[in-house]
């Protein structure tokens, strides 16, 4: 419970300070500059993994995910560049399978019936052909950095990386086709005992018991390293889709190792492969899809076209994205608006030799590309 609460306080300190020097070095952004805050929803199929340091030929990955969604603050952008900083909430589901024989073995004590007295056992548990899977479940906190680089007015690639504390929800296995052997030694007698049941009376059970069940495993909250590089295409100026490869690292142990490994004091005790002192970390590897949505109203920004010397009476502009009139200004002053055509080229018809400012307007886009050529 401390270190949990010493790793909250962490997050939200790094996540403090950050948008403390973001505050600190922020672009001042003009008028027609977006909304700094969005929040970003996503969804992430994953090939999971429980990595045993002792145990890793036994481990078969398997099918997980992460949901959940980011708050963004966007702290810098400059031309096509810009930086974020954002805070999360998120479910993220592991899954494994694991296979083999198991032996566990260690000193327990039995009750002599005879002597009324409690006499030292040494006990051997052999499970042969264990199948089991395993499913870690966690409430993910990420705190991430972000960067943005415009390929176009459309197309964005972005890249985050950051830190998450995965408070632990819930962890349990299921095992099938088990066949568990027990043999117990007195060693005071020297007397050897076969298909051993601690509870059992005299000191042994007939036959092989088959193992079949589910319990919980001793997981514990800890920290992981998260990273997702993809692209984002702009919708409209408020809603953008993005997809990604996403790579999920943890850092800490996600396991309790057991105080005791011998877990054989009734007939109808299993031992895991999830009872051993190894240690298990969390890996996932997969894709990341969501929908970032600005906060607000983001003013629409005009496209500026730079200044014309016009030398031919007649002429035509071109101007990508062209939705709004294109306003012709002379000496600070508006000449006339033009409205494009269906092709989105503007016709003008202007007196030659001044000079002209050119101005368009489309929603959600700061710069455009414009073309000027002699009308024939």
């Amino acid at each position: 419970m401390k270190n949990m609460k010493n790793m909250k306080f962490i997050i939200v300190s790094i996540f403090l300070l950050t948008l403390f020097i973001s505050s600190s070095v922020a672009q001042v952004t003009p008028d027609n500059s977006p909304n700094p805050w969005s929040y970003r929803l996503f969804g992430s199929p994953l090939i999971t993994n429980l990595t045993s340091n002792q145990f890793k030929a036994e481990e078969k990955a398997g099918l997980g995910f992460n949901l959940g969604g980011d708050v963004v603050y966007t702290f810098y952008k400059k031309n096509k560049l810009s930086l974020n900083t954002s805070l999360g909430l998120g479910i993220t589901n592991y899954n494994i399978k694991r296979h083999g024989d198991y032996i566990n073995k260690g000193w327990t004590s039995e009750y002599e019936q005879t002597l009324n007295a409690m006499q030292n056992f040494y006990l051997t548990e052999t499970l042969k052909g264990i199948q089991e899977s395993q499913h870690f479940t966690y409430l993910d906190i990420p705190v991430k950095l972000g960067i943005d680089y415009a390929f176009s007015q459309k197309w964005v690639g972005f890249a985050t990386v950051g830190i998450a504390y995965g408070i632990k929800l819930g962890a349990n296995y299921r095992s099938t086709t088990t066949a568990l052997t027990r043999t117990g030694l007195y060693p005071d007698y020297n007397v050897l005992l076969h298909d051993v049941d601690i509870a059992g009376s005299p000191y042994y059970y007939p036959t092989n018991k088959a193992g079949f069940g589910s319990g919980k495993i001793n997981a514990q909250s800890n920290a992981g390293f998260e990273t997702t590089l993809g692209a984002k295409f702009k919708l409209n100026p408020k809603m953008s889709l993005y997809g990604g490869v996403k790579w999920m690292n943890g850092l800490q142990n996600a396991k309790k190792n057991p105080d005791a490994t011998i877990m054989a004091n009734s007939a109808t005790t299993l031992n895991t492969l999830a009872s051993r002192n190894d240690i298990v970390k969390k890996h996932a590897l997969g894709l990341e899809f969501g929908v970032q949505i600005s906060f607000g109203n983001s003013p629409k920004p005009i496209i500026r076209v730079v200044e014309q010397v016009i030398q031919y009476s007649s002429f035509t502009v071109n101007i990508q994205p062209s939705t709004n009139p294109l306003v012709v200004k002379s000496n600070g002053e508006v000449v006339k608006t033009i409205a494009p055509d269906a092709n989105g080229i503007y016709k003008l018809d202007l007196a030659k030799g001044k000079i002209y400012v050119l101005e368009a307007s489309a929603p959600g886009y700061e710069i455009g590309r414009a073309s000027c050529r002699e009308r024939v």
